[in-house]
């Protein structure tokens, strides 16, 4: 009766199996038809919650981990990827099916080499699919040109292709070249509206172009396809700060930690909204969240460096600076915080030498100036920095100007190469100094034919003609620069020769909260009522650490405001004229009499040729 009661139970196991198996084998394949349908929409991460959602439902099926694969590839997750993969694999799947996944994978994770073997054995029916992932091996490795080739001749064979196209984007903006990278995004985006890589990139380039106004409406329609990705969420995020607009970046910050809960990226832009607004305790404990590979991006090693400093912990602010300025050397930024760095630890040569390259452009600004004059102070040169701080006792720079080496023509001629911006702009330097003008625009002419989609070449070529006695046609250049990027290089060029609002209004427009802007903003304010806006907003981005812009608010403003703001900018330039002018002046307006004689007495003795502080020490009556 026993044995007859275990075979019937037994007996009903199996047939419950029987008949549960092809439910579950269905219900699979169904979420995974739901997943590729939403990938195909654009939803990626509903796709991949679809995807691990089959998986769940069976474990076996190598369908369900290859549809897991795509979506953890399609949110830029390679390890958990190359995961799925083994796991389809294991279940079935052919390796040799799989191998663009992997060379995906094996990229993602920054393995580019390893990706480049595996790529170049994808089988015919994955061909277009691993040779993308080859060009974008070949460009992480540093083969550019290798790179470019093959872009070049898949573009020949696959011009439609929506993936391409947004890979090909990719590259180019990397290189520069906005002219070309705007239109591959344009198309990928026209041929695929619902692809988020595409959307995202456009958004890329049109930040790049046009500045980060502009990225917000192909951000809001990539959010719209997918409300939960994450990198939609954290760009949004980032470009919402560059804005000003903190409280909106702190809600898409949440969201994106919502959606990848202890991600160091969302960390590094909720530290940064503390450092904005003074919180430096916050911003330390929310970097300290901040590991891995992206600790040290050039973003999170300058915030680290500027807490590191604020915290006294020079040495470390040193380490991560000199990171940074190896992997960004014309990074203004970086060189600024360095030189403080090393100042503050005695190594007073070696801070002059990280300044020297941008203390001496002609658009040097008047924080870096007053930097560079304390260390010759330091050294006991007043002469070469009293030279420093009178450039600096001014809110203008000079027209913006390249990065240039400096070495003879030879050496410079034997390291450029034709059309490569790096080292052609050094033989142009290198034959303006040796007085053969008409060949350094000639030089400069081939950079613009041969990279006329790249606006640093016509930048060059109007730094050139500026150079060479031709202001009218330079300002063409640099409207043909302005077509393709209109960024702070290309205002700062532009604005002085046209005199006009116009460019400024447009710069302003795209870049709301820039510096740059908001200091030319303040340059060409008709009144002092005007100009207090942007000098106000100017003293919030610079943390008030600008002797110059603290002195040039004071001016502006009225009553206690102006002595308030002028105290702060002689507590930071004492031996600056225009600080100890700015001081005086609003001390006389306050009625202190006996205070501002004191600083406007000094300022003369430090200016004596200045019209304006002899016109206020004349209001004291001697």
């Amino acid at each position: 009766m026993i044995a007859a009661i275990a075979l019937l139970i037994g007996g009903g196991l199996l047939v419950w199996s029987l008949l549960r198996q092809p439910a579950v084998t269905r219900d699979a394949a169904a979420l995974i038809a739901d997943s590729d349908a939403a990938m195909r929409g654009g939803q990626v991460s509903r796709a991949r919650s679809l995807a691990k959602q089959a998986v769940a439902a069976d474990p076996a099926l190598a369908a369900a981990h290859l549809a897991a694969a795509r979506g953890a590839l399609a949110e830029g997750d390679g390890l958990t990827a190359e995961g799925e993969i083994d796991r389809a694999i294991d279940a079935g799947a052919p390796r040799l099916s799989t191998r663009a996944m992997a060379a995906h994978a094996k990229l993602l994770q920054n393995d580019a080499a390893g990706a480049l073997a595996i790529a170049r054995s994808v089988p015919a029916t994955d061909r277009a699919y691993g040779r993308r992932i080859e060009a974008r091996g070949l460009a992480a490795t540093g083969d550019v040109a290798a790179a470019q080739a093959l872009w070049t001749r898949l573009l020949g064979e696959m011009p439609d292709d929506p993936a391409l196209l947004t890979d090909v984007a990719r590259f180019n903006l990397a290189q520069g070249d906005v002219g070309n990278a705007l239109a591959a995004a344009g198309r990928a985006v026209a041929l695929d509206p619902a692809s988020l890589d595409a959307l995202l990139l456009r958004a890329r380039v049109a930040r790049v172009q046009i500045g980060p106004a502009a990225a917000l409406a192909w951000q809001r329609r990539a959010l719209a396809r997918d409300p939960t990705s994450y990198a939609a969420l954290i760009d949004h995020a980032a470009t919402l700060g560059d804005l000003g607009q903190g409280s909106a970046m702190l809600a898409a910050t949440r969201r994106a930690l919502a959606v990848r809960p202890g991600d160091p990226q969302a960390f590094y832009l909720l530290a940064t909204l503390a450092a904005r607004t003074g919180k430096l305790d916050t911003a330390r404990d929310l970097f300290d969240r901040v590991s891995g590979g992206f600790a040290q991006t050039p973003g999170a090693l300058l915030l680290g460096a500027t807490l590191d400093i604020d915290g006294g912990d020079h040495e470390q602010a040193v380490a991560k600076l000199r990171n940074l300025v190896g992997l960004q050397p014309m990074n203004v930024r970086a060189r600024q915080l360095l030189a403080v760095a090393l100042l503050r630890l005695d190594s007073v040569s070696e801070a002059l030498t990280v300044l020297r390259p941008i203390a001496l452009r002609s658009d040097a600004d008047s924080y870096t100036l007053t930097l560079a004059a304390r260390a010759f102070e330091r050294q006991g040169n007043r002469v070469e920095a009293a030279s420093l701080l009178d450039r600096a006792a001014t809110l203008a720079s000079g027209p913006a100007g390249q990065f240039a080496a400096e070495d003879s023509v030879a050496v410079a001629a034997s390291f450029a190469r034709p059309g490569d911006i790096p080292t052609t702009v050094p033989l142009i330097r290198a034959l303006l100094d040796d007085g053969q003008g008409g060949a350094a625009v000639e030089a400069a002419a081939r950079l613009t034919q041969a990279r006329p989609t790249v606006p640093a070449a016509w930048l060059a070529f109007g730094d050139t003609l500026g150079l060479t006695g031709r202001p009218a046609d330079a300002l063409t250049a640099y409207r043909r620069a302005g077509t393709l990027a209109f960024d702070a290089p290309t205002v700062l060029r532009i604005a002085p020769l046209i005199g006009a609002t116009g460019p400024l209004q447009r710069y302003r427009t795209g870049n709301p909260a820039d510096p740059t802007g908001l200091r030319l903003a303040a340059l060409r304010a008709v009144d002092a009522a005007a100009a207090r806006g942007p000098l106000q907003r100017l003293r919030a981005a610079t943390r008030g650490g600008d002797a110059i812009v603290l002195a040039a608010l004071a001016l502006a403003s009225q009553g206690q405001p102006a002595v308030v703001a002028g105290a702060a900018a002689y507590r930071l330039a004492p031996s600056s004229a225009l600080a100890c002018d700015a001081y005086g002046w609003a001390l006389l307006r306050a009625g202190d009499r006996d205070g501002a004689s004191q600083v406007l007495r000094k300022a003369v003795l430090l200016a004596p040729d200045n019209r304006q502080i002899r016109a206020h020490l004349s209001q004291l009556g001697g």
